[in-house]
């Protein structure tokens, strides 16, 4: 009597697991789409130069204001000047040759870049020149002498991308030329107003 008394609950118990599952809803509503891209500038960023190289700086390094996905990539630009009262966003690396810089007295012309690392948490900013970067403080020009190493803009272009590991077929991976930040601000419809400051 024990054993069917134990079947019977056993049953019964089943029943009830079994019978309490439902059919699946319906899908819910699509979310908000998030931004494709993500604009930030940071002002004011100046370059020491290196205890081993005085031609080379120290890295400036800038933390990625959010945590980036494998497929994510980033462009980075510099405030190249202004024309016809529109800012001039140069894509990095960028090199500048044969700038009028004064050397111990002397006048002399020399060369500068200014380049980046990308590192999963970071971003650093690096400038070299051909000669200390300390006589790149004052570069002269036909609008006087101006700064190089001090007081520079610098926009972070982030575009969200699909985990290379996870896509489907290989063939929709290719290498992109590099785009000039008007072609950035085109594609991706970015407006001055969604830039974030650092």
């Amino acid at each position: 009597m024990k054993k069917f008394i134990s079947a019977i609950i056993a049953l019964v118990l089943g029943v009830i697991a079994v019978g309490c599952t439902g059919p699946d809803g319906p899908q819910g509503a699509p979310g908000v789409p998030g931004p494709l891209t993500r604009v930030y500038e940071k002002k004011n960023v100046s370059f020491q130069s290196s205890q081993q190289d005085p031609k080379v700086s120290d890295s400036y390094a800038i933390e990625h204001p959010y945590d980036l996905g494998f497929g994510d990539a980033v462009m980075v630009f510099f405030l190249d000047g202004v024309e016809d009262g529109a800012p001039v966003w140069t894509p990095l690396p960028r090199r500048y040759d044969n700038l009028l810089i004064n050397v111990n007295g002397q006048q002399k012309r020399s060369d500068l870049d200014y380049y980046y690392n990308l590192a999963p948490f970071y971003i650093d900013l690096f400038a070299r020149g051909e000669d200390n970067l300390m006589y790149f403080d004052k570069v002269f020009g036909k609008n006087g002498s101006l700064s190089y190493i001090k007081g520079l803009t610098f926009r972070f272009v982030y575009i969200l991308g699909e985990d290379p590991i996870q896509l489907k077929s290989t063939n929709s991976i290719s290498s992109q030329p590099t785009m000039s930040y008007e072609e950035v601000v085109k594609k991706y419809n970015i407006k001055e107003e969604d830039v974030i400051n650092l």
